[in-house]
This record gives C-alpha cells, structure tokens and sequence, in this order.
C-alpha cells in the first residue's frame, strides 16, 4: 500500500498568506523525502480557512522544489474556469511535471465560490456544466486547431501566405545591428516610447546563435539607443 496526502489547505483567518503558502510547500518537500507518493492540493476562491485559489500555480512551483512525489489538483472546480483557458493551463503543467502531475476534476461544493461564479448549487447546474468543461477540453486536447492569427497583418490573409519571407518584411526585425537599431528607433517613434525592449522568445537551437543574438542585441544594439527613453 503507498501513502499520500490531501491539503485543502487548512489555516486560521488573518494568518499571512505568503507564509502560509511556503508552510505548505515545505510539507510537500517533507512528504517527498518521506517517500509519501503523492499529495492532492484543494483549490478554493472565497474561503478564508482554505486560501489556494490557483493548486496548478502551487504544483508548478512544488514540482522544483520535490523529486519523486506525484502532484494533483484536488480537485480542479471546473465551473470556475473557462475551459479554453485551464485546457492549456493544465496541458502546460503537464509537460512542466514530465510525469508527476494528476488532473483531478470536479464540480466543486463551497457555497461561496458558487456564489462568486452565477451558479445556483440546488439546481444541479454546475455539475452539468463541469462535465461539459470536461468534454470540451477533451475535444481540443485531441483535436486541437491550431491559428496563425498573431502573425497577421490582416487577420483575413491565408495560413500558406505566411512565409518566412512574409515575416521578415512585416513581423520580425532581424538584419546587422545598425539595421536593428534603426528599425526600432522606428517602432519607437512610431509606438512613442516604452521603457523596456523585450527580445522575442522562440526555440533557440542552434543554442550558440541564439547566444549570439542575444549577445549581439545587448552589446551592440543597445548603445546605439541610449538616447531612447
């Protein structure tokens, strides 16, 4: 027989939540090297006593911190989510926990959250709508239609126009530095400012050339913009 635990969590009213989240992430570690093997984390909106809103944003974190413990959402209130929204949340944890993690769904039951929500409990609704969550995120899960939307100029263009060369003219700014650094005093005129210039994230392999950018970007675009605010 194997051994587990299940925190909703449980802490007295007015205590610090910020501890109280570390009280509870230090009990996991504790149960990891215990060898328990796996703890189920609750998930509440409107109770004082049982303050994890978010377990998915609690197990990601847990997942770093233990090594061999199974971790899972005890349970997901699914009508408390837009399905749209926890499928890709869930799905994301789930590649994160590389085997760890354990989906637990449910239809929830504190008066609170329900109230919060629109849900009327004696009507039964919610657990209608927590299987049709279920089936929906099941739906894209295993048919998922992916878009290029974000890459657009115009939202009613084709998929297949969208080359690399489409994208080198109208999305991405790439060239020698000295065209990079024009190319955003550009965008900075015409935006009218902004503090931070964030690099775009992507698949960096080759590892060495996106150190290289990377490098290039601080080092030799930079300075070039020193004047910009």
């Amino acid at each position: 027989m194997e051994l587990g635990y299940f925190t909703m969590p449980l802490h007295p009213p007015g205590t610090d939540i910020a501890q109280t989240l570390q009280d509870d992430l230090e009990q996991l570690v504790v149960l990891d090297e215990l060898g328990y093997s796996e703890a189920w984390i609750g998930e509440h909106f409107t109770s004082v006593w049982e303050n994890i809103p978010a377990p998915d944003l609690f197990i990601a974190n847990a997942l770093g911190k233990t090594k061999n413990i199974r971790l899972g959402t005890g349970v997901t209130c699914m009508p408390n989510h837009n399905p749209f929204m926890i499928a890709h949340r869930i799905a994301q944890l789930d590649q994160m926990a590389r085997g760890r993690f354990m989906w637990g769904v449910g239809s929830g039951g504190f008066v609170g959250d329900f109230t919060v929500f629109g849900f009327d409990p004696e009507s039964g609704e919610h657990r209608g709508m927590a299987r049709d969550s279920v089936e929906t995120i099941l739906k894209i899960w295993n048919d998922p239609e992916p878009g290029l939307g974000l890459m657009k100029t115009d939202p009613d263009m084709p998929d297949e126009d969208v080359t690399a060369e489409y994208l080198l003219d109208n999305i991405w700014v790439v060239g020698s530095p000295d065209e990079v650094a024009a190319k955003i005093r550009a965008i900075h005129e015409e935006v009218g400012g902004f503090g931070v210039l964030l690099a775009m994230g992507h698949e960096w392999q080759p590892k060495d050339k996106w150190t290289r950018s990377m490098t290039m970007l601080k080092e030799e675009v930079l300075p070039k913009l020193v004047d910009l605010e």
